[in-house]
């Protein structure tokens, strides 16, 4: 009976994931995209039924947590206006069971298949066109995404899934696989935050396993990296401050980030930091032109936190964060590591990376409730 149980339990935890994965992917494949929300919302029903399913056995102390940060993301995400929080933490919740280097091997097959199938529909004219111009006329194709950055994140993800499946192989021989991923990026949707990153990713390759745990172990890269979620954080304040004061360095941060800087202050001014966040409606290029309106953007993946979730649940990330590093620094895991860090470097740039539909390594999270478990 318990085995039946737990069998079911990780079923309904995969399909729940697999709604959710291809609501995200489809989205503007117009065929389906009208359907997407009542996926999403059986993906949040399944996913709360399969947590009643599991032992639901806690130590209070955990238990105690759970509940708060649950309430929490409830009151923050109406004040929000979106799901996509409540969504995070479900499938955290939900993932007793769930092994994270088998969950990943899914993921990463799943997700191939999926950008296969959008990039067909896409070649057929059955999406959304969804073209970006840069300001020096360059085009920049969505490929039947979201947006050009969308694509260039998926692969990126894609890569990192890759590599994360194989870590037990981390060599230079992957620098075959990364520098196809750079080219396809640069080619189609000229995606830099993500050719940046995956350039630093061949950078860490170059090390070697061995050399990464040598280079990871030093004290001042070690704290860097444990706190980096604040510390990059800070970093961007004094940037919007270098700005706000009209500095030229400020200024010219602004310029090479694309206006993201500008956008931070705008929004600042406007919105403030409360406790428990902002219904801020971000408007892309395409939709603003639509609606005569200008666009809104929020880009930085901490700003997005802080103004939209409020400092509450910001510090929560923060704090799950810096545990979560700690976690697999003691279990000298570095590949996750430098996955995780490296995605952090990439919250600078783009907020994408808090929508667990889209990144599977959020499920980190929850080794620090089924530790047990997930060791």
């Amino acid at each position: 009976m318990k085995l039946n149980k737990t069998k079911i339990n990780i079923f309904l935890f995969y399909f729940a994931y697999l709604l959710m994965l291809f609501s995200a992917l489809f989205s503007k494949v117009t065929i389906v995209s009208n359907y997407l929300d009542i996926l999403n919302d059986i993906s949040l029903v399944i996913l709360i039924v399969n947590f009643f399913l599991q032992r639901n056995c806690y130590p209070r102390k955990t238990f105690v947590a759970m509940v708060a940060v649950f309430c929490l993301a409830v009151i923050c995400s109406y004040f929000a206006g979106d799901r996509q929080i409540l969504r995070l933490l479900l499938l955290i919740y939900a993932s007793e069971n769930i092994d994270f280097n088998k969950f990943m091997r899914y993921t990463f097959k799943i997700t191939v298949g999926m950008i296969a199938i959008v990039l067909i529909c896409n070649f057929l004219g059955l999406t959304e066109e969804n073209i970006v111009y840069r300001e020096d006329g360059s085009i920049r194709s969505a490929m039947g995404f979201s947006h050009p950055n969308t694509f260039g994140y998926l692969i990126l993800l894609t890569y990192f899934e890759y590599i994360y499946i194989h870590k037990d192989k981390f060599s230079k021989k992957m620098l075959f696989v990364i520098l196809p991923a750079i080219i396809l990026i640069n080619y189609f949707c000229d995606s830099r935050t993500s050719m940046i990153i995956l350039i630093l990713l061949s950078l860490f390759v170059l090390f070697r396993t061995h050399t990464l745990e040598k280079l990871f172990e030093q004290r001042f890269i070690k704290t860097f990296i444990t706190h980096s979620f604040i510390i990059l954080t800070l970093l961007t304040f004094f940037c919007v401050y270098l700005y706000n004061s009209d500095n030229e360095i400020g200024l010219k941060i602004n310029e090479l980030l694309s206006g993201r800087i500008y956008w931070i202050s705008n929004l600042m001014d406007q919105y403030g930091i409360n406790l428990f966040g902002h219904n801020i409606r971000l408007i892309g290029q395409k939709q603003a032109a639509l609606e005569g309106i200008s666009p809104v953007y929020l880009d930085n993946g901490y700003f997005y936190i802080l103004l939209k979730y409020g400092l509450c649940l910001f510090l929560v990330f923060a704090l799950a964060y810096k545990k979560v590093i700690k976690y697999f620094y003691k279990n000298k895991d570095y590949v996750i590591i430098l996955i995780l860090f490296l995605l952090s470097i990439y919250c600078l740039m783009e907020n994408i990376i808090f929508n667990v539909s889209f990144n599977a390594f959020l499920l980190v999270f929850s080794v620090l409730i089924f530790r047990s478990k997930k060791t």
